[in-house]
């Protein structure tokens, strides 16, 4: 019987040192599993905040463009608007010469401060889309800046070579380098529209990109 008991008490301990390792080997198997799923968690959480952000920062960056654009094409018209020039006080222009350009002055001004207002705005989301999307995606925006800037120097050129109080032969300097830029009005008798057609593609490429990062 001692025997026995001697044999039993030899598995017992075999048994528990088997059971011990099993333990062992559950408690490491369960630890890995739960850093497995919990790595899983955290990348999901981080695709889904991710997507999110790129969303939200699509979205932003297409209302500021359509912001942008809109008052762009209203501005490539030649003749300056009464209601550009007619605000809280506002000077009263005369039909004199100096007059009439300083009424030609005010107006444009107030265009290309407008314009690059509404770029500065969009320019504010792009530097956030830099470190998201990368330099590619956002250099479709600096097209739409370098049209901008375009239509600024145009428009500045014109002023000078108007300009009463400017000597002629510098007015006629203005005019010839004036001339020797392509037009960014809108011409509404001709078809065509250089400045503008650049202007449409600059648009689209930059709406496209944005518009595949909305539908993730």
């Amino acid at each position: 019987m001692s025997i026995c008991l001697a044999i039993s008490d030899v598995d017992w301990a075999v048994t528990k040192d088997v059971f011990a390792v099993i333990g062992t080997v559950i408690s490491g198997v369960g630890v890995v599993a739960a850093a497995i799923i919990g790595f899983i968690g955290l990348a999901t959480w981080r695709r889904q905040i991710r997507g999110q952000n790129d969303h939200e920062l699509a979205r932003r960056l297409l209302v500021e463009l359509y912001r942008t654009i809109e008052n762009f094409k209203k501005y490539r018209a030649r003749a300056i608007y009464s209601h550009e020039v007619k605000r809280e006080g506002d000077p009263v222009f005369s039909g004199s010469p100096q007059d009439r350009h300083a009424r030609q002055e005010l107006g444009f001004s107030r265009r290309i401060e407008s314009l690059q207002e509404s770029y500065a705005q969009m320019a504010a989301s792009l530097f956030e889309a830099q470190a998201l999307w990368g330099e590619e995606v956002v250099s479709r925006a600096t097209h739409i800046k370098r049209l901008i800037d375009e239509y600024g120097d145009y428009v500045n050129l014109l002023l000078l070579s108007r300009d009463p109080s400017e000597p002629e032969d510098e007015r006629e300097d203005h005019l010839e380098f004036l001339n020797s830029r392509r037009i960014v009005f809108k011409n509404r008798l001709s078809n065509h529209d250089e400045y503008g057609d650049e202007l449409e593609r600059a648009v689209r490429n930059f709406e496209g990109v944005l518009k595949l990062k909305l539908a993730r």
